[in-house]
């Protein structure tokens, strides 16, 4: 007989009550936006291409399950062996859901225990989880900054603007200010989750940014297909597409306690891009775009699930 059989029973049905909200607040995602595209007609052609930008979009969540497990692997280099990309992919995959539970910071949580589980130092393994979305939003900088700069301009003010920015960006990353932000972030943790020191990242993270570059690209480029599957575009047009995505994911990303950016992303494409398209088509496409995002994290998820050969992290231990 188990020695505690409350506490047992407790956190049994804690995990069980966690998976129905999850289900819960996907379902209502999906329905949300599934309504606003029942009544428009979608050929078959337009299907190719939401197919791809699904795909897309999967394969975006897979790479940062792995990028993941890189960051973790450069902290804690003897658990390289447990610490490998499938297992960074799998846990990602199975914890990114409960990212739409309200408070938008159970899927951290998740990946801590996952972590603690595979025998990760506490201290990496918050250092790891800081820092991945760190990256992501320098990288979702520099993919809206970075297209405007090809853009031929008069504006002589807005060019310099936007060159200080992305240079800004550059060197927030370096080791001597983001240790800064590091500790201050970390420091209100250490004591809850036993942790004698932050650790301190020792070198410029170039590889994780260009890891994280290609995830917010994929991620854009999602969007992009979508976008092609009900309206064509040109090649005039894909720098203001992704330099508007990454602006909209960004703030979605950044905003406390919105389950997945829910509202934020739409509000802020609705209106980057309102002069590209009338606002009926932007709302087909914008709720296009979160059913597609949304089915690739339940199908990333349903296949992490089902793989035999790891361990199954729950959200709650």
């Amino acid at each position: 007989m188990s020695p505690h059989p409350t506490r047992l029973n407790f956190k049994t049905l804690l995990r069980f009550g966690l998976i129905l909200a999850v289900a819960f607040f996907l379902g209502r995602t999906l329905w949300q936006n599934w309504q606003a595209i029942a009544l428009v007609p979608i050929g078959p052609s337009a299907w190719g291409w939401l197919t791809i930008a699904l795909l897309c979009s999967l394969t975006a969540h897979a790479w940062a399950g792995a990028l993941w497990a890189a960051i973790l692997r450069v902290l804690s280099p003897r658990l390289g062996d447990r610490i490998t990309s499938r297992w960074g992919i799998q846990v990602y995959l199975k914890t990114n859901l409960a990212k739409y539970l309200p408070g938008n910071v159970w899927h951290f949580y998740g990946r801590f225990n996952a972590c603690k589980a595979a025998g990760v130092p506490a201290g990496d393994a918050l250092l790891g989880i800081l820092l991945e979305p760190l990256l992501m939003a320098a990288a979702g900088l520099v993919v809206a900054i970075g297209p405007l700069l090809l853009q031929p301009t008069t504006n002589t003010l807005r060019l310099i603007a936007q060159i200080l920015a992305l240079g800004a960006v550059l060197i927030g990353i370096h080791p001597k200010i983001l240790n800064r932000v590091l500790r201050k972030v970390g420091g209100a943790k250490r004591q809850r989750l036993a942790i004698d020191q932050i650790p301190q990242l020792q070198r410029y993270p170039l590889k994780p940014l260009l890891g994280e570059l290609g995830f917010v690209l994929l991620r854009g480029t999602g969007f992009v297909l979508t976008w092609h599957s009900i309206h064509s575009l040109t090649l005039a047009q894909l720098p203001w597409l992704y330099s508007s995505f990454a602006i909209a994911w960004l703030l979605g990303l950044i905003a406390p306690g919105l389950p997945g950016g829910i509202g934020i992303f739409e509000a802020v494409i609705l209106a980057l891009l309102s002069p590209e398209l009338t606002p009926a088509a932007l709302i087909v496409i914008v709720a296009l775009y979160r059913v597609v995002n949304t089915l690739a994290e339940a199908i990333g998820a349903l296949l992490a699930w089902r793989s035999p050969k790891s361990e199954s992290p729950s959200l709650l231990r």
